[in-house]
C-alpha cells in the first residue's frame, strides 16, 4: 500500500478545484500529521511524507509498533516506485477532485483501482455529502425494529436553501445546528441559541450559502458522548470493523480517540445501554448501506459519528447516523492503535494544536508528567509517547497516553 495524509479532503470536494489550497493552520496540520498511516498500514507499505523520520524516532516508537514502511518524499516518491518492482495499491486518507490530479502521474505505478473510485465522476460528490448521511439515517429511522433507541423522524435534518428558512426555524426551536454540506471533524458548523441570530452567524449563514446553494440544519440535542462505526466496502462485501469513542473541544472540533470503545469513567447506566445496543445500531446501519446501494457508489473505509443524547424526557437515545466519514479517520487509528495494545488497556490519544509552544519542550514535559513504563518485552504499558516526531517547526502534536 502506498498510503498519503489528506485530512482536508471534504474541504477539497466542496472546492471541486485541482487547484484548491487549504488554510494555512490546514496545510500545518496535515504536514505534520502525515505519519498517522504509520499504525494502520502493514510491513513493507509507503507512507508519502515532506519531512524526514529519524532513526531516533522510529526506534523510540518501536514500544508501540515495530515494522518496517518506507517513509518517501513527495518529490522523489514517483523515481521511488519506477525503481521499485513492487506494484502497490494506492490508499490516501480520502479522495477529492484535487487528490485524482495529484496522484494522476503515481496511478500507473501502482494497481488498477476499483473502478467507482478510479476517477472523479460527475456524480461522486454526492456520497460524501451529509445529504447522502441524511439519507442513511432516514432508511434506519424507517425500518429499525428498535425505533423507541433513536431519535425521533422530526428531529431528521432539513435542507434548507434561504436564510429566511433558518429564522422561521429557529422560531420554532430554541437551539438549533447549522452545517455545511461537506465538512468533518466539528469543522463547518454553528450552533444558534434562543433563537437569536447574530449578525456574525447571519453573516457565515449567507456566505455558505452562497457557496454551498444549501445548508443542514437540525435540531440542537443534549449530547452525552460521541461514538464512532466503522466499517470496510470492499467489492460486494461491507465489513462492520469496530467500534470507537472520542471527545471533542467546546466548539465541537475532533481532540481525541479513547483506547478502550468507551473510557473508564463512562457512568454504569450509559455503558450498559450503548453495549446493549450496539450490535442493533450496526445491523441497522449496514442494512441501510444496502438499501443506499453503497457498495456501487463507493469502495474503501467508512466511520459512521453516532451519538448517544438525552431526550426531552430524560431518556437515553441515538442518533444512528450524525456524519459519515468516507475515508480513513481518526477512528481508523484507534482500532490500529487498540490492536497492538494489550486487551483492556485504557488510555487515550489526541491532537492538540500547539500554539506558540515549542514540540520539543511540549514533548519533555509530557515525559515527565506522564513517564512511560515498558514490560519485560519492551512495550508500552503506561504513560506517553509521541505518535508523531516533535520536532520546532512543528504546530501540532500528537500523542498516546496509556493509564
Amino acid at each position: 500500500m502506498l498510503y498519503i495524509f489528506s485530512a482536508t479532503n471534504e474541504l477539497a470536494i466542496a472546492n471541486g478545484l485541482h487547484s484548491y489550497t487549504p488554510a494555512k493552520h490546514l496545510r500545518d496540520f496535515e504536514e505534520d500529521l502525515a505519519f498517522l498511516p504509520y499504525y494502520f498500514c502493514d510491513n513493507k507499505d509507503i507512507i508519502m511524507i515532506d519531512k524526514h523520520i529519524s532513526k531516533e524516532y522510529k526506534k523510540r516508537i518501536k514500544c508501540l509498533y515495530d515494522k518496517e514502511v518506507e517513509c518517501i518524499k513527495k518529490k522523489d516518491i514517483i523515481l521511488f516506485l519506477s525503481k521499485n518492482k513492487s506494484i502497490h495499491d494506492l490508499a490516501p486518507w480520502g479522495w477529492s477532485p484535487k487528490m485524482h490530479y495529484e496522484l494522476s502521474k503515481i496511478k500507473p505505478f501502482c494497481k488498477p483501482l476499483a473502478s467507482i473510485i478510479s476517477s472523479w465522476h460527475s456524480n461522486s460528490k454526492e456520497v460524501y455529502s451529509r445529504v447522502f448521511a441524511r439519507d442513511v439515517l432516514i432508511h434506519i429511522l424507517n425500518n429499525t425494529k428498535r425505533e423507541s433507541i433513536y431519535i425521533p423522524k422530526k428531529n431528521i435534518p432539513e435542507v434548507i436553501t434561504s436564510f429566511n428558512e433558518i429564522v422561521e426555524l429557529s422560531q420554532k426551536h430554541n437551539k438549533l445546528v447549522i452545517k455545511t454540506p461537506f465538512s468533518s471533524s466539528g469543522r463547518g458548523m454553528i450552533f444558534l441559541n434562543d433563537g437569536v441570530i447574530h449578525k456574525t452567524y447571519q453573516q457565515w449563514i449567507e456566505g455558505a450559502l452562497k457557496t454551498h446553494e444549501y445548508l443542514m440544519v437540525e435540531k440542537y440535542v443534549n449530547k452525552l458522548y460521541d461514538l464512532s462505526f466503522h466499517f470496510e466496502v470492499k467489492g460486494e462485501e461491507i465489513k462492520h470493523l469496530g467500534n470507537a469513542s472520542f471527545f471533542t473541544l467546546d466548539n465541537g472540533q475532533y481532540e481525541g480517540n479513547n483506547i478502550t470503545v468507551l473510557p473508564n469513567n463512562f457512568p454504569d447506566n450509559q455503558r450498559e445501554f450503548v453495549e446493549k445496543y450496539s450490535e442493533q445500531i450496526s445491523n441497522d446501519l449496514l442494512d441501510a448501506f444496502t438499501k443506499v446501494d453503497l457498495v456501487h457508489k463507493y469502495q474503501g473505509i467508512i466511520g459512521v459519528d453516532v451519538l448517544l443524547f438525552l431526550d426531552d424526557n430524560g431518556n437515553l437515545k441515538f442518533h444512528p447516523c450524525l456524519e459519515m466519514n468516507m475515508r480513513y479517520n481518526m477512528g481508523t487509528v484507534t482500532l490500529a492503535l487498540r490492536n497492538h495494545l494489550n486487551v483492556g488497556q485504557s488510555g487515550y490519544w489526541k491532537v492538540e494544536r500547539l500554539g506558540k509552544r515549542d514540540a520539543i519542550s511540549f514533548d519533555q514535559q509530557q515525559q515527565k508528567k506522564f513517564p512511560i513504563l515498558l514490560d519485560d518485552y519492551g512495550k508500552i504499558i503506561k504513560g506517553y509517547l509521541p505518535l508523531i516526531e516533535p520536532s520546532k517547526e512543528k504546530k501540532f502534536a500528537c500523542y498516546i497516553i496509556l493509564e
